[in-house]
């Protein structure tokens, strides 16, 4: 997915929500979803998925920031549309943490063997008896003992 299908993407699923945005509101929220996430172009739909759902975030936090100062002069209405898209952005951010423990592989960008270190042990070998096998009869370290 490129930037433009997510913006075309984006103004299809919020529906009602899109006269109230302009060109520029798309893309600052793309921008700021790709900062948080990945990079666009994406063909993963575990990684649109969520680049598509932190734009929508981002988007419902401008219409929140848009109502705050708004919501002492303008009345009840106003002061919902505020506590409402508060709540959304809330969601979001929760879900997206949620995700990101949940997923650290997908987010990190490495294998999930690559997310831990490697153990180094103390450097010494025994057998089941007790006996020390860390050096083979050629006097050299064994670099893979037996468990």
């Amino acid at each position: 997915m490129t930037k433009d299908e997510l913006v075309t993407a984006l103004t299809r699923e919020i529906k009602a929500l899109t006269s109230r945005f302009n060109a520029d509101d798309y893309v600052s929220a793309v921008n700021d979803a790709e900062r948080e996430t990945w990079s666009l172009p994406q063909t993963t739909s575990f990684r649109i998925l969520w680049l598509k759902s932190r734009a929508k975030r981002h988007l419902y936090s401008y219409l929140r920031d848009e109502a705050a100062d708004k919501v002492d002069s303008e009345g009840y209405k106003t002061s919902q549309l505020f506590k409402q898209f508060s709540q959304l952005v809330k969601d979001f951010d929760v879900e997206f943490m949620v995700a990101v423990e949940e997923n650290p592989d997908q987010f990190a960008g490495v294998d999930t063997y690559k997310l831990f270190g490697s153990q180094i042990d103390g450097g010494f070998s025994t057998d089941f008896l007790g006996r020390e096998t860390t050096y083979g009869t050629d006097n050299e370290v064994n670099l893979t003992p037996d468990e």
